[in-house]
């Protein structure tokens, strides 16, 4: 190869998340690490360089190819572990970054080595297991090779099996901490390789008695115990693999409310909802699934699981509102469900924006005229998380009454509405029903006609 190809230098932030093993809490920041790729002539054009987040891969970069075969990375890792590198669609390989490190290798589809000696230990033991690993995998997991059925593949598995047994008891590359991680990506590894054959299309389908020993034991409650299989490209499928090999042992059908007990970790079961909840086709079943398991969710899923319902939500007059939570001024979560038996009126404002602050006098004379009434008036800021205090700084200065809340940034109530300009003004009927989802601003006289017509019925 020709050492004088010019390199392409993608300086890229990666946009990683700290994850729940103490390895992965201890990224060597700043540490740029390179990353050298070569490939056949003419067999890619561009390389994808992604992260693993939440079980699955996320693009950062993409290199074009400024000669046949190189490619090139400059990166600085924001955690250790593994990074994927490819063509972003079916051709992908992990790699170990760190930060610091020098790493080459040579991909092309089915093939993947390292080349150099200045390789991480790390990365050689992980190719090592690839090299092991590799067309076991292939067969496994690629609709090419389903004509492979399991007479071929049962024998071909339990002799990779054994390698694979003694590889993980002999790993040793100076860092226990990695080496624990590693002997657990391979039992992972191995798992993903037997459930993918089981429920990838093949031409003969063995009974029950057929089964090596092995697979009849892959699901153990201790290995969904915590959330390391959120560190691995392929850990969301092997946790829908997972449950799914449980539901369909136990004539189970494959529902939340079912497998969520085959799960002891939070942030697992969360995951799963936020799966699950994107095969709901409604937005009223999406938060009747909130409202039931939403207490698996973190404060990020939950972002998350909002913008699905957000999604689904259809705001028109007569339809039930889509709720929102958000604190207030003393950190108090406050929901507009909160409010039924009322006519609510939602005004969706900021700081910054001026035709905002235009309305405010008008907004005060009118909830000064609404005073007795079942009026409730309710402000939620899009002012971002960073201006929480000028917020309150603001409230407090302008001495705005009713219910103000904080959205931080234009969150779920913006979304749902599919709000894209400031002000917004809303009304709701006592039974959280849309009277108006762009009800009159407060300056024009027929916001308080609505509202009074509103407060007959």
């Amino acid at each position: 190869m020709d050492r004088m190809m010019k390199y392409i230098k993608i300086l890229v932030l990666l946009a990683g998340v700290v994850a729940g093993s103490n390895m992965l809490c201890n990224a060597q920041g700043g540490k740029k690490a390179m990353v050298d790729c070569y490939t056949s002539k003419d067999a890619l054009k561009s390389i994808v360089l992604k992260s693993v987040k939440d079980g699955k891969t996320w693009r950062l970069a993409e290199g074009m190819c400024l000669n046949d075969d190189y490619f090139g990375f400059g990166c600085v890792p924001t955690y250790s572990g593994i990074y994927v590198v490819g063509d972003g669609k079916f051709m992908e390989y992990p790699i170990y970054l760190k930060g610091g490190e020098r790493l080459s290798l040579y991909l092309d589809q089915d093939t993947v080595y390292l080349t150099g000696k200045k390789c991480s230990r790390e990365n050689k033991i992980l190719y090592e297991w690839l090299a092991l690993s590799g067309q076991t995998k292939r067969i496994a997991t690629q609709i090419k090779y389903m004509s492979v059925d399991y007479t071929v593949f049962f024998p071909m598995f339990e002799e990779f099996l054994k390698k694979a047994r003694v590889f993980r008891d002999n790993l040793k590359s100076g860092d226990k901490s990695f080496d624990t991680w590693m002997k657990r990506y391979i039992d992972y590894d191995v798992d993903y390789i037997a459930l993918s054959f089981m429920y990838t299309p093949r031409k003969k389908f063995p009974e029950k008695s057929e089964y090596p020993e092995f697979f009849k034991h892959i699901y153990a409650t201790e290995k969904l115990a915590d959330d390391m299989l959120m560190e691995l490209p392929f850990g969301m499928a092997l946790l829908e693999l997972y449950t799914l090999e449980q539901v369909m042992a136990n004539s189970e059908p494959y529902m939340f409310e079912y497998f969520e007990k085959y799960i002891p970790d939070y942030r697992l079961k969360g995951e799963m909802l936020l799966a699950h909840s994107k095969r709901i086709s409604s937005y009223a079943d999406c938060m009747a699934q909130k409202e039931k398991w939403g207490k698996f969710l973190t404060t990020e899923q939950m972002a998350r699981f909002d913008e699905v319902a957000a999604s689904l939500y259809k705001a028109e007059e007569g339809v039930k509102g889509a709720d929102f939570t958000y604190p207030d001024k003393d950190g108090k979560m406050v929901s507009l469900s909160d409010f039924k038996g009322k006519v609510v009126v939602v005004d969706v404002w900021a700081t910054w924006c001026a035709p905002c602050r235009k309305e405010l006098p008008h907004l005060k004379k009118l909830e000064e005229e609404m005073k007795g009434t079942d009026v409730v008036f309710i402000g939620v800021s899009l002012d971002e998380a960073k201006d929480r205090e000028k917020w309150k700084k603001f409230i407090a200065e302008e001495q705005l009454p009713g219910v103000q809340l904080f959205a931080s940034g234009w969150s779920h109530i913006a979304k749902a509405y599919k709000i894209t300009g400031i002000p917004r003004f809303m009304v709701f009927d006592r039974d959280g029903k849309i009277v108006a989802i762009k009800a009159p601003r407060p300056s024009d006289e027929a916001l308080k006609r609505l509202l009074e017509a509103e407060l007959k019925k």
